[in-house]
């Protein structure tokens, strides 16, 4: 076995309602540092805070779509 270590990211996997096939995204990683400047952090762990893209393209057909997370559309209407 390698003595390299493997480093794992936080992705997210969808499939293409179009052609039908897999993609997977890696997910968008904020760290706790550049959060405490725009938001109040209420836990103390020392961990990053996982977003998931707004649109994503299927790297099989390029087909483009909006994400949702748990079939949740969480779209920004303008006031």
């Amino acid at each position: 076995m390698s003595e390299l270590i493997a480093r794992l990211h936080h992705a997210f996997r969808w499939d293409c309602d179009e052609c039908g096939r897999e993609n997977f995204e890696r997910a968008i990683s904020l760290e706790k540092g550049y959060l405490e400047g725009k938001i109040t952090v209420d836990n103390d762990e020392d961990s990053d805070y996982v977003l998931y893209p707004a649109i994503v393209v299927c790297e099989h057909c390029t087909a483009q779509f909006l994400s949702s997370f748990n079939g949740e559309l969480e779209i920004e209407e303008d006031e």
